[in-house]
């Protein structure tokens, strides 16, 4: 077989089939040195599943894919690669080789690319955040009972707002899934409930909010799902 080409690109898909998850977890089972990881391999496979014209696909950004199971998918493997995402062929142990280390080198220059603008973003947001730090000192800088407490409200929210707004225009964003399909891409399921309010599995309660930045998600919302109306009794 020869080497061909593969394509660099925001995303990678392929069909989640038995071949995939056999890479997955003997990823896991080597990362943790223990045979039991199947919950981990099964939550994997879900966080980064979704249906593409009623197949299961799964997509991922291309650093998360070169830097965990993509060696064994290479070494391992012959996946399913849909349209012109990846697409790859070895003909030998040295070609192999060369394609691994293309991909080793991959994830160190995305690691310290990503490291930098990491390093580049917090300094900006901690000076912003220095401005809140001072309106607290000040705020505490007398004895709480010897305020108005009237005042110190009101000085405690301006402060709250200024902070709300310093983390929007940083790209933070929260959001409340109340009312909408369950999803575990973005919500974190504590339970599941019966609703007479929500059909099932729809969120019916939301317990922490949930987070993104710049569309990104950064924290799951934590949720209830509703397992539908109570003895299964139309509402």
């Amino acid at each position: 077989m020869a080497l061909t080409k593969f394509n660099i690109n925001d995303y990678i898909c392929f069909e989640e089939n038995e071949n995939t998850r056999s890479c997955v977890t003997r990823f896991y089972r080597e990362l943790y040195e223990n045979p039991d990881v199947e919950d981990k391999v099964n939550w994997f496979m879900n966080y980064h599943t979704t249906l593409v014209d009623g197949k299961p696909i799964m997509r991922m950004q291309f650093h998360e894919f070169a830097s965990t199971i993509g060696r064994y998918m290479i070494i391992g493997s012959s996946p399913y690669i849909k349209d012109n995402d990846l697409y790859f062929e070895t003909k030998d142990d040295d070609s192999k080789t060369r394609l691994l280390a293309e991909f080793e080198n991959f994830r160190r220059r995305t690691e310290k690319e990503k490291s930098e603008l990491v390093s580049t973003a917090n300094k900006k947001l901690l000076g912003q955040l220095t401005e809140v730090y001072d309106d607290f000192d000040r705020a505490f800088a007398k004895p709480i009972w010897g305020q108005n407490t009237v005042s110190l409200l009101d000085g405690l929210k301006k402060i709250y707002v200024k902070f709300k707004k310093i983390m929007t225009d940083n790209g933070l964003e929260q959001f409340d899934p109340t009312g909408e399909s369950f999803d575990p891409q973005k919500h974190e399921a504590f339970m599941q409930k019966p609703s007479f309010e929500y059909p099932e599995n729809t969120v019916s309660t939301t317990l922490q909010p949930g987070y993104t930045v710049n569309g990104n998600i950064i924290k799951h919302a934590q949720v209830v799902v509703s397992s539908g109306c109570p003895g299964g009794r139309d509402a």
